[in-house]
């Protein structure tokens, strides 16, 4: 999870500082950008249009690899955003204690 802080604050900063709130948060107007090969473990960080940060790990020792997608919600731009996390591959055991209780990703 500490890989995809600065993915986290990139949603933010831009969910807080353009019109439409999370709802226009995207990849582009973000400016996050997750250099390659930047990390033994993380294969790639992505950030959808609307802030869900999705992680894909590699090297982990998995038969199949985590990704986890950290997913925000706001009540109204005043409040602070909430995340959650869900999985879309690999054992919840491989994965980061907070993502290990949330049910897999359809």
């Amino acid at each position: 999870l500490s890989q995809a802080a600065s993915a986290k604050l990139a949603v933010a900063e831009t969910a807080a500082s353009i019109d439409g709130g999370l709802a226009s948060v995207t990849q582009a107007n973000s400016g996050f950008v997750f250099a390659a090969n930047a990390t033994r473990n993380v294969a790639s960080i992505s950030i959808a249009n609307g802030g869900a940060i999705t992680v894909t790990t590699r090297d982990t020792g998995a038969a199949v690899q985590p990704v986890f997608i950290l997913s925000p919600t706001q009540a109204s731009p005043d409040n602070p955003i909430q995340w959650t996390c869900t999985y879309s591959a690999g054992l919840a055991k491989h994965l980061p204690q907070t993502c290990r209780t949330a049910a897999a990703a359809p």
